[in-house]
Parts: structure tokens; sequence; C-alpha cells
């Protein structure tokens, strides 16, 4: 047995303890029982993958050949692919879901008819500062 590789294995595993509680503690109110499915398997995902290399490195350091379980480290990429996945899919827009145009909160820029004369005069319309004249 390799002592750095259980000592990697071991830290992997309270790493993983440590995204659990920490996303348990995490106050999540879904609107859908879609919702709720994937943050569930968000957080298995994230959290498996902690506990997915700790048992990598773990069975590197038991096994007499350690070349016999470098497939395993398919697991790990498939969580991590599995959490991006559903981190996507909860970050999308309602509006996205119903086919209308998102809303946006933040005001649209002013159309060069209701800019000021003075705005209009300094950057020819556009707004832009940089196009104006300075005289000295």
């Amino acid at each position: 047995m390799k002592a750095v590789d259980a000592v990697i294995a071991g830290l992997l595993a309270l790493c993983g303890v440590r995204s659990l509680v920490y996303w348990l503690r995490r106050p999540f109110h879904p609107a859908t029982a879609g919702e709720r499915l994937l943050y569930v398997l968000n957080l298995t995902c994230r959290a498996g993958f902690w506990f997915a290399l700790a048992a990598f490195f773990l069975a590197w350091a038991v096994v007499d050949e350690p070349q016999t379980v470098g497939g395993f480290i398919v697991l790990p990429i498939a969580l991590a692919g599995g959490q991006l996945l559903t981190g996507f899919l909860l970050s999308r827009d309602q509006a996205v879901d119903t086919g209308s145009a998102p809303t946006s909160s933040a005001p649209s820029p002013p159309a060069a008819d209701e800019m000021p004369a003075a705005a209009a005069e300094v950057g020819g319309g556009n707004g832009h500062v940089s196009d104006a004249h300075v005289d000295p």
C-alpha cells in the first residue's frame, strides 16, 4: 500500500463529505418536480465526483498492479459531465422553456431621436465622445 495515495484518497473523501454537507445546507426551492430531480442529480454528481476520485486513489494504493484500475477514472469524468449537464439545465431561463422572449430588467439604450441635442452633436448622433472634435 502506498501511503501517499492513501492520504490523497482520504483528503478527497473529506472533500466529498464537505461538498455534501455544504450543498445540503443551501436552500433550494424548485418550481417543479423536474427541477428538484435535476438538483438532486447535480448534488449527487457533485459529491460523487469527490468520492469516486477518492476510491480511484484508494484502489491505486491497495492494488498490486495499479494499471488494472486505470479504467476506473472514467467514473469521475462521467460524474463531472453529469454535474455540468444538470447545472446547465438548472440555469436555463424559464422564458426559454415557454418560448417567450426573455425579459431583462436592464434599461435599453435611448434611440437617436430620444437623445438630448448636445449628446447628438458631440458624438455625431451615435453617443461616442471619441468622435467629437475638441478645439483648445
